[in-house]
């Protein structure tokens, strides 16, 4: 990958070294203007004095019972990655979602939580934005997280798809319908048999079902729990409760996703998620699939935590490279977009069309790369006159579905775009 970016985008990576991270404190109008914290990684060589030179920012959601400072090994993840030109130089920026009185936000509004979701889309953004060097367009913004930031970034992400660029969710509980998988699981923990006793207290998979009701069906005259629970005492699912957790499920956000929108989508689950989430992520890819949204969903094997050292990095360069990040000197900003090319339809499902034009003759090379930085194919590689040029790909019939990315040079300039290829 290290390659393949430097080749595709041809743009030169100075940053060396280790970046720095900032503890932060922001003073939140959505939270009764609390102070709250958040940790901000600077890449290498950041200058706060030197305006001109901006970066793309990744925003990073924690999960259950975490705070700002969860996964602190991101930050070595970042500068290795950074320093070998693996990605461009980038900002992180980690607010804490431990709000609420199961300490455990899912990043909504909510009576009993607060309005924990506008403190991420309009505190946090705004903050950043103002006082860090940032790229402050959608273009150049995306979000991750792991587990409740997982299902945080997914459903904000596309909720505020217009905000963002992109979403990397891992191991996250995207889809409420499966509520289903863990019943059983909840039921064990709340005395075995009817009538059930719920309480946050009982074990895991009680206490984060309460921590989801806090954000999804909060009822604040209702104590002491303040929460509309989905279960009743038999261990049945209300359906008026869960119509609630529906209302808020990141596919009810993505279908209201216009086919237009450059929003890309991530995800990925171990498969031995002890948590049963694997269940709910492959439900939510199969949702994408049925409205033909594209998307990459990848399973591994794994557990809910084991292996986030290993995944961290697959999503971090997913938004880099949807980004197409590079730290920015805006005096340069119109010479470096002066090619530009067309490619549709996206995803791809039988053929694509690729369109140019040239303003004069030159040598042409279009390459197309899989997300390891392999080549699949080259459609041209000779000297083409100026005017429009249009050629088609549909020899992908031996191709895994997946990402996959378009390489236009011409001359020494050099574009590249993602693309999703939906069937083989």
């Amino acid at each position: 990958m290290k390659h393949f970016l430097l080749l595709c985008l041809c743009l030169p990576i100075f940053a060396i070294g280790q970046g720095t991270v900032i503890n932060d404190a922001i003073n939140s109008p959505a939270l009764d203007n609390s102070s709250q914290a958040v940790d901000v990684y600077l890449p290498p060589n950041y200058d706060a004095a030197d305006p001109n030179t901006r970066y793309p920012v990744i925003y990073f959601l924690h999960g259950a019972n975490g705070d700002q400072g969860s996964y602190p090994f991101i930050t070595g993840i970042l500068d290795n990655l950074i320093s070998s030109g693996t990605i461009h130089p980038v900002i992180m920026v980690k607010p804490t979602g431990d709000q609420g009185l199961y300490g455990s936000s899912f990043y909504a509004n909510s009576p009993v939580n607060g309005n924990v979701e506008d403190y991420i889309i309009q505190d946090v953004i705004a903050h950043v934005d103002s006082a860090y060097n940032t790229i402050a367009t959608p273009e150049k913004r995306t979000i991750m997280g792991h587990s409740m930031g997982g299902v945080g970034s997914m459903r904000l992400g596309l909720k505020y798809y217009q905000m963002f660029r992109g979403v990397a969710s891992h191991s996250g509980p995207v889809d409420a319908n499966g509520l289903q998988y863990v019943v059983p699981d909840i039921l064990s923990e709340s005395g075995g048999s009817a009538p059930y006793n719920y309480s946050p207290f009982n074990g895991v998979f009680s206490g984060l079902t309460h921590a989801i009701a806090g954000a999804y069906s909060p009822n604040p005259s209702k104590p002491f729990l303040f929460v509309d629970y989905p279960l009743d005492d038999q261990g049945a699912i209300i359906d008026s409760v869960h119509q609630k957790w529906l209302a808020e499920n990141p596919f009810r956000y993505a279908e209201k996703v216009p086919a237009s929108a450059d929003f890309a989508v991530y995800f990925d689950c171990g498969l031995q998620d002890e948590l049963k989430i694997h269940y709910m992520t492959q439900s939510f890819s199969d949702s994408l699939n049925l409205i033909n949204y594209p998307h990459i969903y990848e399973t591994y094997n794994g557990t809910h935590t084991n292996q986030l050292a290993a995944r961290f990095p697959i999503a971090i360069q997913f938004l880099d490279s949807i980004m197409n990040p590079f730290a920015v000197n805006v005096a340069n900003l119109e010479v470096q977009n002066e090619l530009t090319f067309n490619t549709y339809p996206n995803p791809v499902i039988d053929h694509l069309n690729i369109e140019y034009e040239l303003n004069n003759k030159d040598l042409v090379q279009v390459t197309i790369f899989d997300r390891i930085g392999q080549t699949v194919a080259t459609l041209v590689n000779k000297q083409q006159s100026e005017g429009i040029h249009q050629i088609q790909w549909n020899d992908f019939k031996n191709h895994p579905k997946g990402m996959y990315w378009i390489r236009l040079q011409v001359g020494e300039q050099v574009v590249t775009k993602p693309i999703i290829l939906s069937s083989n």
